[in-house]
């Protein structure tokens, strides 16, 4: 649990090292029912990082879930539309680390069970594809408004939609909505 805490406070120090760009609010995705953020582009115009706090209500589980979220995004490409008022991202690309916080969430489980019998719970990754709409400010040059979507599907889960076949990919799949305001 400790080892976490420290890879999520380096992030965030890394994320810091040349200041927050953007926040965001997020909604589903595998992150919590409602996430709020912070992060930056790494490098412009195509890749981005961000960290996350997600919540999930105990009216959808049987307690409530606290979460951290560290998100990298690559997009190729960009199109501006109408004035460059707008611009499409066509194609986001991505994978996040989640570490939901708890004693019941288990990164090891103890030597009484076999090894890999059960899957950790206290940390998964996920892959994104994500499309993208940016609003560029009326006022101020540099102030910009993304809205996006997002599908993603934890990766403990690729083997058995691909190899296994043993689930479908509607039972694994979640969406997720957000927006992102640059400072």
């Amino acid at each position: 649990m400790k080892k976490i805490l420290i890879i999520y406070f380096i992030i965030a120090i890394l994320i810091y090292a040349d200041e927050v760009k953007y926040y965001k609010v997020q909604y589903g995705g595998n992150i919590g029912f409602v996430s709020i953020g912070f992060g930056k582009e790494i490098i412009r115009d195509h890749l981005s990082m961000d960290l996350s706090y997600g919540y999930v209500p105990a009216m959808n589980t049987s307690k409530e879930i606290h979460s951290l979220t560290a998100k990298l995004l690559y997009y190729p490409f960009k199109f501006k539309i109408f004035n460059n008022k707008y611009i499409i991202i066509p194609l986001m690309l991505g994978e996040f680390i989640n570490h939901p916080i708890g004693k019941q969430y288990k990164i090891v489980w103890e030597s009484k069970y076999p090894v890999n019998y059960y899957k950790p719970t206290g940390i998964y990754t996920s892959s994104i594809i994500a499309f993208g709409i940016i609003r560029n400010s009326k006022i101020l040059k540099e102030k910009k408004t993304l809205v996006y979507t997002e599908l993603s599907i934890p990766n403990s889960y690729l083997n058995s939609l691909f190899i296994k076949k043993d689930i479908e990919f509607h039972e694994v799949i979640t969406l997720g909505l957000g927006v992102a305001y640059n400072l």
